[in-house]
């Protein structure tokens, strides 16, 4: 809710910048903003967050292709937040995450994970060995 107006300032902040140095300082001010964003554009868009994927095509693709995951891969993250379906798919791997569907039973499958993921595991996949 605060951006809209930080914006409106940053503008009134530059407007008198460039009134009193003249069109040139708005120039520069400009210029900086703008490579300041795509850097940040950049980043974003390749490096931030990307451990999603990189677990798919770096660990779990080889590893698909060479009959290691017969079961496939359960993703046991929280809603919306496992790689895209599309990508996965792209990579041979079979999986499934936590159900949070709206339509699902309440609470959702996540919700019953996080508040008691031993439970989950042994209702889910059995007893694990001794």
């Amino acid at each position: 809710p605060l951006m809209p107006a930080l914006c409106v300032l940053a503008g009134v902040g530059m407007e008198s910048v460039a009134r009193a140095r003249g069109g040139r300082a708005l120039s520069s001010m400009v210029a900086a903003v703008a490579l300041s964003n795509a850097a940040l554009a950049l980043y974003l868009g390749s490096v931030h967050q990307s451990g999603q994927t990189r677990v798919v095509t770096d660990v779990l693709a080889p590893m698909a292709h060479a009959g290691e995951l017969p079961g496939g891969v359960h993703f046991l993250t929280a809603c919306y937040s496992s790689p895209g379906l599309a990508h996965v798919h792209a990579e041979g791997v079979a999986w499934r995450v936590l159900d949070c569907a709206p339509t699902s039973a309440r609470p959702h499958e996540d919700d019953r994970f996080f508040e008691a993921p031993e439970r989950y595991m042994e209702n889910e996949y059995g007893a694990a060995p001794a």
